[in-house]
């Protein structure tokens, strides 16, 4: 029998050390810097994010993870690890200004969510006297308003904005939510005139980085923007060009024009757009290229608000005059594969940062270069002449900057015009290549290596070989699992390579670049249910591979039975949809546990660990089960 001291569960696995636990693992942030492509959306309505609708199917990934050290449960009894979802009802009723909104608007929506699991519900709707009862899941939640573009215009117009912060719902309770709104009318400007009436898709925006909150104000194209019906709060103001408006408008994409506006009352808000013209020519090496290239481009771009200005192309004597915000810029260029291959071949390399452009000028780009030329080799020959589709990339993780070097089965690659600079070098194996190539998906073969003059550049591919067997503790499985795989994998490059499956008695002998990896387990649907059920667990972390060895990889698995419980109950049958997932944010590993609608889940192998044990609700299901669509309940530590 199973008892934790200060808990209330005995036999059953009850979960309140959610209240214990606060964060099993966290998972990396990441980011990448917008593209080159044409002009943005024009910040259009958006449809307020689809009014903050129902989930999908049930045990769908959440965002990010929570931040706090963890305190975690372990669980002693495998026999019993019956998981029991805790639940509270809330009823009420969702008001503006006091006041209930008409009947028909029923597409925005008022949530809790909770941003460091990913969690979200659907309390109601604004033009619901009151809403449904909802059973959730207790705990701490942020309150969220989101506008659709279908609902009346005269409802606030946020398609995300945060109402309050930090409600604790730990009992059921009558829980009205009242929004406060506030109106803003006025005008929209370019350097103090009306533009042209033609310009109805480029947009100022009111916007929120920190909650995601965006709401369209008005067009460049009217005299006077329609009344706005807002929540107030602090905003930022941003200016949105769209390609299919005038290119008399300033041309950024997603430039802030303010940050920090405190508004707090009604109030006329007019917003004039100040411009600069930029006008010159873009030149490689001093010389203007051939006529033809029109499709690479020069851009200015600010990453911290992704606004990017497409300032000219290559191919053109000069580029036509741009009205841009005047800023602080980043100068970029990306080479297009249509475009000659005499351009320099970057795909988005910054030529140069923190460009000050504060008044009307001449404003000339010129892009030095140098030429690459030399052999890819592997272990110092070269490859049979068919490898044609695996890699060496030239890379710049930091701007996105790639520049394709040579493939593998070219005696020598062709000469490539690059922009001087410091670049890390990169193998990509491609599978339609031959199985003899080494096997890394992207490794980092050298790091910061300074290119600043033409030069022969030769790339020689180092490896080793593995050989061995993947088992389950100590046994090889039936040989038909051949789609679960064993991985090796960098996360800090990117770099992944399949060693092996484990229906093989022994894998087929792999190259790889000599390196440190960590060793993934991943099981696929279409495998035994036999088989441990992670999709995507670390084994082990920081395994030096310097040398051709045996290495063999055992995959450590115990076995979980037990029955998903309602307070205490066990839902209808037909709950089907819902999900208790074990999982683990960091490594992005998940486990389906089962259904709330089975009297006891099916008996799951999993590798012992420290898991974060979610809850995940479908809309297919019961109306009565907890709505919440990822709620974090614990923390449980499942021993070897």
């Amino acid at each position: 029998m199973n008892k934790l001291v200060g808990s209330v569960w005995v036999v059953r696995f009850l979960l309140c050390f959610a209240v214990l636990c606060t964060a099993c693992s966290d998972p990396p942030s990441s980011g990448t810097p917008g593209g080159s492509g044409s002009g943005g959306s024009g910040g259009g309505s958006g449809g307020g994010g689809g009014g903050g609708g129902d989930a999908g199917a049930g045990g769908g990934e959440a965002g990010a993870g929570g931040g706090t050290e963890p305190i975690c449960t372990k669980l002693e009894d495998l026999g019993n690890a019956n998981i029991d979802v805790p639940a509270i009802t809330l009823n009420g009723a969702i008001t503006v200004n006091g006041s209930v909104p008409a009947a028909g608007n029923q597409t925005s929506a008022v949530r809790l969510r909770d941003l460091k699991t990913g969690d979200s519900l659907l309390l109601g709707r604004p033009g619901d006297a009151s809403y449904t009862a909802k059973s959730i899941v207790p705990g701490t939640y942020d309150l969220y308003y989101h506008w659709d573009i279908t609902d009346s215009q005269e409802l606030p117009r946020n398609e995300g904005v945060r109402l309050k912060s930090g409600v604790e719902l730990t009992s059921s309770q009558t829980f009205n939510v009242d929004i406060s709104t506030i109106t803003l009318n006025g005008a929209i400007t370019v350097n103090g005139s009306v533009p042209v009436a033609g310009n109805k898709t480029s947009a100022v925006r009111l916007r929120n980085l920190g909650t995601g909150d965006s709401m369209l104000l008005g067009r460049p194209g009217d005299a006077s923007y329609a009344a706005k019906s807002i929540v107030p709060g602090t905003y930022d103001v941003y200016y949105y060009w769209d390609i299919t408006d005038s290119q008399g408008l300033p041309r950024n994409e997603s430039v802030r024009l303010k940050s920090g506006v405190e508004l707090t009352s009604s109030q006329t808000f007019n917003v004039d757009i100040k411009t600069i013209t930029l006008s010159g020519a873009i030149t490689v090496n001093g010389s203007v290229p051939a006529a033809g290239n029109k499709t690479s481009a020069v851009r200015l771009r600010n990453l911290s608000t992704g606004d990017s200005v497409l300032l000219g192309r290559p191919g053109d004597a000069s580029y036509t005059a741009k009205q841009i915000v005047a800023g602080t810029y980043d100068v970029y260029y990306h080479w297009d594969i249509t475009d000659s291959q005499g351009l320099p071949r970057n795909e988005g390399v910054r030529l140069k940062s923190g460009v000050s452009l504060t008044s009307s000028q001449t404003f000339n780009v010129d892009i030095p270069t140098i030429t690459l030329s030399g052999a890819i080799t592997v272990n110092g020959s070269v490859p049979a002449a068919g490898n044609k589709t695996s890699a060496v990339r030239l890379r710049n993780v930091a701007t996105g900057d790639s520049v394709l070097l040579g493939r593998p089965g070219d005696a020598s690659y062709t000469a490539k015009q690059i922009v001087a600079g410091t670049y890390d070098v990169y193998y990509h194996w491609d599978l339609t290549d031959s199985q003899e190539l080494p096997r890394n998906e992207g490794v980092r073969l050298k790091s910061g290596v300074a290119l600043t003059s033409s030069q022969t550049f030769n790339v020689d591919i180092s490896t080793i070989s593995l050989s061995g067997a993947i088992t389950i503790n100590g046994s090889v499985p039936a040989a038909g699992n051949k789609s679960s795989a064993v991985r090796l994998r960098n996360v800090a490059t990117g770099d992944s390579l399949l060693l092996g499956r484990p229906g093989d008695a022994s894998y087929v002998a792999k190259l790889i670049v000599a390196g440190t990896y960590d060793v993934y387990y991943h099981w696929d649907t279409t495998d035994s249910q036999e088989l441990p059920r992670n999709e995507g667990v670390r084994l082990k972390s920081g395994v030096a591979l310097t040398s051709s060895q045996t290495f063999n990889v055992d995959v450590p698995a115990v076995t979980l039975s037990g029955a998903i419980t309602i307070n205490g109950s066990v839902p209808a049958a037909g709950d089907k949809s819902s999900a208790v997932r074990f999982r683990n944010l960091e490594t992005g590993d998940s486990l389906l546990l089962g259904r709330p609608g089975d009297a006891t889940y099916v008996a799951k192998q999993i590798v012992p660990g420290t898991y974060d044990v979610y809850y995940h609700w479908a809309t297919t299901d019961s109306q009565e089960l907890p709505r919440n669509e990822s709620a974090r309940l614990g923390c449980v530590v499942i021993a070897p």
